[in-house]
């Protein structure tokens, strides 16, 4: 992992592992890496390694910090909610497949792919809009702006 200035000046580097897949922001001074099927806690101001979860049984692709105390994790079909303070699994969602990323807006709804050609916005357990289209082909990464704008990568 390198950290950058805003101005994109190089400030430091922490090895974390082979191939990275996500990080998110856990509060002011730390982010969350996903490795294949760990959880790193990173102090992002001294860019020190504090925690790492091993998550066996896990695949890990996406990754997305929500309610103050809850991690949730994706890969191909499925979501898995981790506990952030013991990596416990908390629950598991089933998807349509293609969920590689999750992103969140407000720390109580997500966003993720939900099949080769949707991505849907979940509010707790409902389901509040799929959006399918055949030009959303395979969709992967995905970001939500400060005004609630979704961006979604696809596989061209």
């Amino acid at each position: 992992m390198k950290k950058y200035s805003i101005d994109g000046k190089f400030l430091a580097t922490l090895p974390v592992g082979y191939s990275p897949t996500d990080v998110t922001q856990v509060d002011q001074s730390q982010v969350a890496i996903s490795l294949y099927n760990k959880v790193l806690i990173v102090d992002s101001t001294d860019l020190e390694l504090l925690q790492t979860f091993d998550l066996q049984g896990i695949s890990v692709n996406g990754l997305c910090f929500i309610d103050h105390d809850q991690f949730i994790v994706s890969y191909s079909s499925t979501l898995t909610w981790i506990n952030s303070s013991s990596g416990q699994k908390i629950k598991e969602r089933t998807t349509n497949g293609s969920s590689y990323f999750i992103s969140t807006s407000n720390k109580k709804d997500y966003i993720c792919c939900d099949g080769n050609s949707a991505a849907s916005r979940v509010v707790g357990k409902t389901t509040k809009f799929t959006y399918t289209s055949s030009q959303l082909s395979y969709p992967r990464g995905m970001g939500i702006d400060f005004v609630g704008n979704i961006y979604i990568w696809i596989w061209f």
